[in-house]
């Protein structure tokens, strides 16, 4: 599957695709597809992003000598003496599976980031990338999770970021 700074490039009009990945048309898809494969009964939220996680002081220094500045483990060790690079963003892949007694608590996670006024508790939260209006509606989310049927609520949330 080849990919460009527009997104998937489509096959020639009549080819046939050599696996059914190939066929699909964002990265999100192709997530959400193989994901699927692996967790065919729950319902899937997936969102990529594209920007990898920026780190900040003190954890460019945590990361083992094999890891490289933008978080991946490097082909060849460094050389014996030399410093680590700096890592200064890590791709990040994480995965919630919910079950009935996750309600609870999601909605106790939602009350109390409510509670918080993000510009004042966290200014560099939002200076990071995030806009406010992104903040508030991944809360408003937060909030409906736990109110959604119980068949559905067995679903997972994917969330990509590479870099």
């Amino acid at each position: 599957m080849n990919l460009d700074s527009g997104g998937f490039n489509s096959l020639a009009p009549g080819v046939k695709p050599p696996t059914p990945l190939h066929s699909l048309h964002s990265g999100e898809d192709v997530l959400a597809s193989y994901i699927s494969s692996f967790y065919p009964t729950c319902p899937l939220t997936l969102q990529l992003v594209s920007t990898p996680s920026k780190l900040t002081p003190p954890f460019p220094q945590i990361f083992s000598q094999a890891v490289g500045a933008q978080g991946f483990l490097q082909s060849q060790p460094p050389l014996t003496g030399s410093p680590a690079p700096l890592v200064s963003s890590v791709p990040v892949m994480t995965s919630l599976q919910s079950g009935p007694v996750l309600g609870p608590w999601l909605s106790e996670l939602h009350r109390g980031a409510s509670a918080l006024d993000i510009r004042r508790v966290a200014p560099s939260f939002l200076s990071q990338g995030p806009e406010l209006a992104d903040y508030k509606e991944a809360l408003e989310q937060l909030r409906l999770v736990p109110v959604l049927p119980r068949r559905q609520r067995r679903g997972g949330a994917l969330f990509l970021r590479r870099g």
